[in-house]
């Protein structure tokens, strides 16, 4: 398989399968995946759109991907997690 030109890596990172991608849109929305939800590829697959992936608008675009681990974040007032705050 061969490469576009426009084709760039933008991020890395090392998570395992039971921790949780945090994929912020450029509309605002937040889409939550588990790590194993995500196919694998190998180094030549091409990869599956993000727009098939989490079902996002044609207009909207992913502008952070942030991994996290599952007990991280807050379900509910009762519960007690770390926050996140975007500006």
């Amino acid at each position: 398989m061969t490469t576009k030109l426009e084709d760039l890596v933008d991020q890395v990172f090392v998570t395992t399968n039971l921790h949780d991608i945090l994929f912020f849109t450029s509309k605002g929305v937040v889409y939550r995946r588990r790590a194993y939800q995500i196919p694998e590829g190998g180094r030549t697959s091409r990869g599956v759109a993000i727009v098939n992936l989490l079902g996002i608008e044609k207009d909207e675009h992913i502008t952070t991907i942030i991994p996290i681990e599952s007990n991280e974040i807050a379900e509910s007032k009762e519960k007690s997690g770390k926050y996140l705050f975007m500006a």
